[in-house]
């Protein structure tokens, strides 16, 4: 009994651990995983595929390294210019994304998303070409997951784009996410399109709360025709909770976008519904089930994966508490289907308040600022501090965002950006109008008038205000400004308009004036009308005589004042000194041994040279030193010049100074000998002079060399030191380790012999090289063997530095356009060159020589936006923080793209047939408009048509699209035939056709013409063929042309005894009638008889007899023919 019990234990265990129940909320398998995150209780028949493919964005074309790479993953494209972003754990995360927990990300979500920015005048988007076709009239569904976060930039790149910015806070209200389709597959950008690309209609959306978790958005749509491609981003006219790219000061919404699921509604078919609030404790789900999927249906709901146990309604209703915040699901099981819904994320987020201003109309706009949706507490500093105040004032345009948010039944809102505009400056800048009323000479005071109309007037800068535009008797003061303001109709104070009331003074006075000169005054004359008194000393002293004589070189203030004590303004007179004009001069300037000289060429009775500190009858001063030289001249009545400077330049000898010497040492002095051949010799810089250029026993010290050859012939110095060894160090130079090289220490004292480690050893080499790192030496020369220098000691500190290893690196792309030409981004390879890149400077060049030599004025500016082709190798210098560098290669091939040589830009589709369009099979996938992946398709209607084509080079995918136009072309159809005959070889025929091609005509059926016309046609039966272009068939028709006989002779010869129209019996419904001269009806012919010639049995006489030809197509022809007998 005990071992049936047991084994019963053991059957029951492995089954309570081999099976998961999906509804229970239990680990029943113990795998770690509960309910829906086990994929023991997915549904086996729910739909796993796409209708875009990648739709998960995993598969790549490379690695992103920052924003704006969307090209980076596979199938996806950029519909606009604006450039949303490819985010991938292998190469780009945001901070600001890994800062809102987006990443990392869920397992649902794998390595790689998109991210797009969005605000009213920059919308980002992210588009597809769908690998079927989407029937215009289907009803399809698309799920998505979405995430959203702030992401910060930085003006200066100073910061990594996508910080953290408003401490992580969101700034987004509700927002539209909006899916849009397109009939062709055209990936081209349109240009100038950052806030909107054109030509794409709007399929559906679904309203979106931001939410840092990730969560997901369901949209159902039906598109109104065939489509081939899809956009998904903001909608086109967003709310104004959204504001312009510049308004949010480089700290924008974010959004990121995975697993977008699209196929028919009839293979999803479940989402998500609701009603009411979280936050209001009345949200209520609900299970939509679309009508294809019939029902019967049992339900099960799921919060973050786990089964709320009794939960099987169709609704679910959620209770506000933080315990049932998250992402619910609903399963719904049928006999025969299974389905799961996407995620509903549940927060404690609410919408984006609303608000309203009160702005000053009065520059700078002092503002309040309500927010008009009720809640619990407010905030206007972006969530930093809240009150229950919803109000606050003092606000401008200078605050600029205000970030305003709420909370409301423990609930929080995201942050809504507030932008204030100023009014116009010139509500306060105009400045009122004022007139002003000086005083006279008979009033005294003035007044200030306001002519601008205005609620207020001030005179003392807004002190005081009144009504009163008008301010009298006003003293003058030119030392007081009356600052006027007014308070304009809107109630703003302008700025001040500054006046002064100024003394009244009569007009300056007009003078004439003479300078002094040599002996003479100076003469100032009033010319204004006749005043009563005339000052030249500004009032002090007046006179009636409007003349003043003998005046001496000065500043005159000269007034007038009138009868009435009235001054005038003071005119300021200058009188000058006349002196004689300078001295014309020459100069001749010194060469070897030959001073220099002056001449004065001006006459006159004496001359100086020394600025008239002595005067000479001589105007020639010679043997002039170099020097400035100031000459005048002295006339007769002892009037002296105006002074000219002359300067006496040094003559330098222009030699080379070579000398030798020798230091002092233990035995002897040093010497210095001059080899440069001169007549004396200097070496105290030309105090002394020698004829002998040996210079023996000479201490140690500084000497300055010289030579010249005559008086006035120097040579510049140059200096010469001796040194005793001694009794002083030795001199040396320190060549630093560097790049790849090792330093040197050089003793330049010269000796017979050196050493570096303080006499230990020697050598008669000065230089000790191969030096890295921190090494001391001490330096020693020694002449003989017992005449040393004094130790010097030195540290050498320098290391030498490795250049960078670098890799070269081969880069294969796409050739977009087949041209052998490809714009890219050098700077993107950098981290293929070297590890850790971002440590590494990096320049570019066409030459391998300019890069080795860093010659950067050869350099490539334009790197970021390169064109290369085929083999092209570029030459980066890779430079390290030390400034050492190496040279790496980038060598790019361009790969060839699928080229369409087999599919013209328009096929040809005959009615009622098919065409087969085959474009080779030489490329690797092919994905036709029409969904199909063969490399040929069979067309059977007229219309737009795309294929879709790679070639892979390894792991390399180039993608090309050809758009073609399949036209519809038919047999034509031959309406009618009009001909225009009756003559010898001037016949018409014209052919007037219908149908949908493209149609040329013969009359032969060989040789074709595009004119329906054919002239210059003899009469007879003709075939008319017309002839499709496009190959689609030929019709016939037969037509004839007819003539008459112009006579013809009834003898019974056998011989045109008879007269009728050629061809007539082709025609039966033609009506002949034949008239004599005279008007008389002869004969009536039809299609089959013809008249021989007699009337009632008598044969007629020879003449010329008429006849109306009437045809079946009601025309008629009329002429004339002979009957000769």
């Amino acid at each position: 009994m005990k071992k049936v019990f047991l084994i019963s234990f053991i059957l029951i265990s492995f089954l309570s651990f081999g099976q998961e129940n999906c509804n229970n909320g239990i680990d029943d398998d113990g795998d770690g995983k509960i309910d829906l995150n086990d994929e023991d209780c997915k549904c086996s028949v729910s739909p796993q595929t796409s209708l875009i493919n990648n739709h998960d964005f995993e598969l790549k074309n490379d690695c992103p390294s920052t924003f704006a790479q969307f090209y980076k993953v596979e199938n996806w494209f950029l519909p606009s210019t604006a450039t949303s972003d490819y985010i991938n754990s292998c190469g780009f995360i945001p901070a600001s994304a890994t800062d809102a927990g987006v990443y990392p990300f869920p397992a649902r979500n794998g390595n790689g998303v998109a991210g797009i920015l969005i605000s009213q005048d920059y919308k980002e988007f992210i588009a597809a070409c769908t690998n079927t076709t989407l029937k215009g009239g289907t009803k399809y569904q698309v799920n998505f997951d979405i995430a959203a976060s702030t992401s910060g930039r930085d003006a200066f790149n100073n910061l990594p784009l996508g910080q953290v910015c408003n401490s992580g806070k969101l700034n987004g209200g509700k927002v539209d996410i909006t899916i849009y389709g397109r009939a062709n597959c055209n990936k081209t950008i349109p240009v100038n399109s950052n806030k909107f690309p054109p030509d794409w209609i709007i399929l559906g959306k679904a309203t979106y709360l931001p939410s840092k978790k990730w969560g997901q958005l369901t949209i159902e749509f039906t598109p109104p025709f065939d489509m081939n491609s899809i956009m998904l981003g903001a909608p086109k006219e967003l709310s104004d909770s959204y504001v312009n790219e510049y308004d949010y000061q480089l700290c924008y919404p974010y959004f990121y976008i995975d697993n977008v699921l699209l196929n028919k509604s009839s293979d999803l078919g479940l989402s998500i519904t609701s009603t009411g609030s979280f936050c209001e404790n009345n949200l209520v789900l609900n299970a939509q089930i679309d009508a294809s999927l019939g029902s019967g249906y049992t339900y099960q709901w799921y919060k973050d994966g786990i089964a709320i146990v009794g939960e099987t309604n169709s609704t679910l209703s959620i209770a506000f508490a933080s315990a049932n915040i998250g992402n619910y699901q609903v399963k719904i099981t049928n006999a025969t289907s299974c389905k799961i819904s996407p995620l509903y994320n549940v927060s404690e987020i609410i919408d984006v308040p609303e608000y309203s201003i009160d702005q000053s109309a009065c520059f700078p706009g002092i503002t309040t600022l309500t927010i008009t949706t009720p809640a619990d507490e407010y905030s206007f500093d972006g969530g930093i501090t809240y009150s229950s105040n919803p109000t606050k004032s003092g606000l401008t345009a200078s605050f600029n965002p205000i970030s305003i948010s709420i909370k409301k039944n423990g609930c929080y809102s995201n942050l809504r950006n507030v932008i204030l505009t100023y009014p116009p400056l010139e509500t306060i800048t105009t400045l009122p109008k004022v007139t002003i009323k000086q005083p006279t000479c008979d009033q005294n005071n003035g007044s200030l008038t306001v002519t601008t109309p205005a609620l207020e007037y001030s005179f003392d800068d807004g002190v005081t205000w009144g009504t009163n535009p008008v301010l009298e008797n006003l003293p003058p003061d030119p030392h007081h400004d009356y600052k006027i303001r007014i308070k304009t109709k809107l109630g703003c104070i302008s700025n001040a308009y500054y006046a002064v009331i100024y003394p009244f003074l009569l007009p300056m006075p007009t003078v004439t004036q003479t300078n002094a000169s040599c002996g003479i005054g100076g003469t100032i004359s009033v010319t204004s009308s006749p005043s009563y008194q005339y000052s030249i000393d500004n009032g002090i002293n007046w006179s009636t005589d409007p003349v003043f004589k003998n005046l001496k070189a000065n500043s005159y203030g000269v007034i007038i004042k009138n009868e009435k004590g009235c001054i005038s303004q003071q005119k300021v007179v200058y009188i000058g000194t006349d002196y004689t004009k300078k001295p014309e001069v020459t100069s001749t300037q010194p060469t070897c041994g030959i001073l220099g000289s002056i001449t004065i060429t001006t006459s006159a009775s004496q001359y100086s040279f020394d600025d008239g500190m002595s005067w000479t009858n001589n105007n020639t001063m010679n043997n002039l030193k170099s020097g400035w030289y100031t000459v005048k001249v002295k006339d007769d009545a002892g009037c002296i010049s105006l002074s000219e400077s002359v300067f006496i330049r040094s003559y330098i000898l222009e030699t080379e100074l070579n000398y030798t010497f020798e230091n002092a040492n233990c035995y002897n002095n040093g010497s210095i000998k001059i080899t440069t051949n001169a007549k004396e010799y200097s070496i105290d810089n030309g105090e002394t002079w020698c004829s002998n250029p040996l210079f023996s026993n000479l201490p140690a010290g500084d000497y300055f060399i010289k030579v010249r050859s005559m008086v006035n012939c120097e040579s510049i110095a140059k200096y010469v030191p001796l040194r005793d060894i001694s009794t002083s160090t030795p001199d040396y130079t320190i060549k630093n380790a560097g790049c790849n090289s090792f330093g040197s220490i050089t003793i330049t004292t010269p000796a017979d012999y050196y050493s570096f480690n303080n006499g230990l050893t020697w050598s008669e080499n000065n230089t000790i090289s191969n030096l890295s790192g921190i090494l001391n030496f001490t330096l020693l020369v020694r002449n003989g063997t017992s005449c040393f220098s004094q130790p010097g000691s030195i540290t050498f500190n320098s290391t030498i530095l490795t250049n960078p290893t670098v890799n070269h690196h081969h880069v294969s792309i796409c050739d977009e356009l087949n041209n052998n030409l490809e714009t890219v981004n050098l700077s993107s390879y950098a981290c293929h060159l070297i590890n850790n890149y971002s440590n590494y400077t990096f320049h570019y060049f066409v030459s391998q020589s300019d890069a080795e030599d860093l010659v950067l004025t050869n350099e490539i500016n334009n790197f970021t936006n390169y064109e290369v082709s085929n083999n092209t190798t570029i030459f980066a210098a890779v430079i390290s923080p030390e400034n050492c560098y190496s040279v790496a290669e980038i060598k790019f091939s361009l790969l060839k793209p699928p080229t369409f040589n087999l599919i013209p830009d328009s096929v040809i589709l005959c009615e009622n047939e098919t065409v087969l369009v085959d474009a080779g099979n030489t490329f690797d996938s092919y994905l036709w408009s029409t969904g199909a992946t063969t490399s040929s398709i069979v067309i059977n209607e007229p219309g737009n048509y795309s294929l879709t084509a790679t070639s892979k080079y390894g792991d390399q995918i180039c993608t090309s699209t050809k758009n073609f136009n399949v036209i519809l072309s038919n047999r034509a159809t031959i309406l009618k035939i009009v001909t225009q005959d009756f003559t010898e070889n001037n016949n018409i025929i014209e052919v007037d056709v219908s149908g949908k091609g493209l149609y040329e005509y013969s009359l032969d059926g060989i040789s074709y013409q595009n004119d329906p016309v054919f002239q210059n046609l003899s009469s007879g039966i003709y075939t008319v063929y017309v002839r499709d272009k496009n190959n689609c068939g030929t019709i016939t028709g037969e037509v004839f042309l007819l003539m008459y006989p112009k006579f013809f002779t009834p003898n019974g010869d056998g011989f045109n005894d008879t007269w009728n129209v050629d061809l007539s019996s082709l025609e039966p419904e033609m009506e002949i009638s034949i008239f004599d001269r005279y008007g008389q009806l002869i004969k009536k012919l039809n299609h089959s008889n013809s008249w021989d010639g007699t009337f009632n049995g008598q044969n007629l006489p020879a003449d010329d007899y008429w006849f109306i030809v009437k045809r079946q197509n009601g025309k008629e022809f009329k002429s004339h023919f002979s009957l000769k007998r």
